[in-house]
């Protein structure tokens, strides 16, 4: 019987050590996750910002070459 309950405790400990390496696994692939995101939408947001500026440059040279002509 004391064999038996020694076992028993040493598979809970295995286990609870078991499901404690899986949650830490999980909260790292977690935490990847989010920095991927992260990174992924400043991407995103540099390459708006990018296209704004492109634009906001092409309506300066319109707008230079429009007093161009008028002069």
């Amino acid at each position: 019987m004391e064999q038996a309950q020694k076992l028993q405790n040493e598979a809970e400990k295995e286990a609870d050590d078991a499901m404690t390496q899986l949650e830490e696994f999980i909260n790292e692939q977690e935490k990847l996750v989010r920095e991927r995101e992260t990174e992924r939408q400043r991407e995103t947001k540099a390459e708006r910002d990018k296209g704004r500026e492109r634009q906001t440059v092409m309506i300066m040279r319109e707008r230079e070459r429009e007093r161009e002509r008028q002069r």
